[in-house]
Formats: structure tokens, C-alpha cells, sequence
């Protein structure tokens, strides 16, 4: 069996990656574009957004969260939301830039 030659790959080409698969399917493009303008959400709110079934929207918030693209947020009942990270997003649009202008 062949070994991943991931020491091939920039860091940039390796995040770039990792940030892309995190955002291949419109539904987590979409979670990412209610969530741009800064606020948090609650899974509720999210589920109203986007009608899917609970363990796929489940799904797509865990991706996200593994690439780091979202953050627990507070909501107004003290209770915890999601929210963009957008420390992450910016690093992702701009690999995103250096990918395309390449």
C-alpha cells in the first residue's frame, strides 16, 4: 500500500484543501452565508434556514466545526449557538484568492 505523500504539499496547499472540502456542498455554503454578517444562531435557527433532516444539518455543523469555520457563540437565552469564526474565513478566502490567482 502507497503512503500518503502529504510532506509533497505546501501548508497552503494543505489548508486550502481542508478548508475547500469543508465547503463542497451548498448546504454548508449556505450555513457559512447566514452566518456571515456576524451573528450567532442556534441549531433551530439554522434547521428553519435550511430544511434537513436533524442528523444531516448535523453533519454539515460538524464539518464546518472541524475545519475550524465555526465557533460557539452565545445566544440571548444564555444558551450556546454557532457563529462564523472569522479569523478562519478570512484565512480561507485568502488561500482561496492565492488559488485562483495561480
Amino acid at each position: 500500500m502507497a503512503k500518503a505523500k502529504i510532506f509533497h504539499f505546501s501548508d497552503d496547499e494543505r489548508r486550502a484543501a481542508c478548508l475547500a472540502l469543508a465547503m463542497s456542498h451548498p448546504a454548508r455554503v449556505r450555513i457559512l452565508e447566514g452566518l456571515s454578517s456576524g451573528i450567532t444562531l442556534s441549531y433551530s435557527q439554522i434547521r428553519k434556514a435550511i430544511p434537513l433532516a436533524e442528523g444531516t444539518l448535523s453533519h454539515h455543523l460538524s464539518l464546518l466545526s472541524r475545519a475550524d469555520l465555526l465557533e460557539a457563540g452565545p445566544l440571548s437565552d444564555g444558551s450556546a449557538g454557532y457563529r462564523l469564526n472569522a479569523v478562519v474565513y478570512a484565512e480561507a478566502n485568502r488561500l482561496f484568492r492565492w488559488l485562483l490567482a495561480a
